[in-house]
């Protein structure tokens, strides 16, 4: 049975839906006009047949495996644990709910793949392409995206405890409630992120450029961020207790009503940045002098 969730308000920050299509589904042949292809249509792409419809292919499982084109492709509740899907295309294809635990996807083809309510529990999509990918409310717990194109892909309440997305472009993504505790995403690119309400506890942004990335109310507890850029990030009212924000840039970020009691922000750069309502205490390393923290706002606990 699907799991079921209530989306707050906060969580729905996901790209409006396409207008209604009229959807075929039909067997293999790309001898026959009827067959959807990934196709590109205005700024995106869809996957249209030669008569005009939008749809998907039945396309059997067996040959899935043996010729690894899935592109467009009706796949949903498939049981694909521990399969070889290396370098497989799967454009447009349709994955919701599927099981790809284990699954070797790594150089895999995963662009406007709709992903969601899926298991890829230890799964490799190292340098993988899933740009505008949907994986909503999907278990990727320990996947491999090391070096992944991720532009724009929707992680709404997704979990990705743990996972290796070290150096993976994250540009545009949405991550609205995820839960990535203790993931690894040094040296990432996230510029214009949106992960509100997010759990990255313990997990390691080091070096990750975060420019216009917005993470209000998350909880960066404990979270490793020493060098990271959020020149003009939002942090309002986020979690950053324990936190390790060494030369972190934060020029003109908005870090209002933040918690920072015990995080470290030696050699910091908060040039024009927010500050109002934000809460140290003795454990807190600031890059200015307590007394210029107050003036600037900051409460002292």
């Amino acid at each position: 049975m699907k799991p079921q969730f209530v989306l707050p308000a906060l969580l729905l920050a996901a790209p409006a839906a396409a207008d209604p299509v009229i959807v075929q589904r039909v067997i293999l042949d790309e001898n026959k006009p009827q067959v959807f292809k990934y196709r590109k249509l205005g700024e995106g792409y869809s996957c249209k047949n030669g008569i005009g419809f939008t749809g998907k292919n039945d396309i059997p499982l067996p040959k899935l495996i043996k010729t690894k084109r899935g592109a467009c492709g009706q796949f949903a509740d498939a049981r694909l644990d521990e399969t070889n899907l290396r370098g497989a295309d799967f454009r447009g294809a349709d994955l919701n709910s599927a099981h790809l635990n284990n699954a070797n996807l790594k150089g895999a083809q995963l662009r406007s793949a709709e992903v969601n309510y899926s298991l890829l529990l230890e799964a490799n999509l190292a340098e993988s392409n899933a740009e505008h990918a949907n994986f909503v409310a999907s278990r990727l717990d320990g996947a491999n995206f090391k070096r992944a194109k991720l532009m724009g892909a929707n992680f709404v309440v997704s979990s990705i405890i743990g996972a290796n997305l070290v150096e993976a472009n994250l540009n545009g993504a949405v991550m609205n409630g995820i839960d990535a505790k203790k993931a690894r995403m040094g040296k990432s690119t996230m510029r214009g992120v949106v992960a509100r309400g997010g759990d990255f506890r313990a997990a390691s942004l080091a070096g990750a450029d975060l420019r216009n990335s917005d993470f209000y109310r998350a909880d960066l507890r404990r979270a490793k961020l020493t060098g990271a850029d959020f020149r003009s990030a939002n942090l309002y009212d986020a979690d950053l207790r324990g936190a390790d924000l060494t030369a972190a840039d934060l020029r003109y970020a908005n870090l209002s009503k933040t918690d920072l009691r015990g995080t470290n922000l030696k050699d910091a750069r908060l040039k024009g940045a927010k500050l109002s309502g934000a809460i140290f205490n003795d454990r807190t390393v600031l890059p200015i002098d307590p007394v210029d923290a107050e003036d600037r706002g900051m409460i002292e606990e």
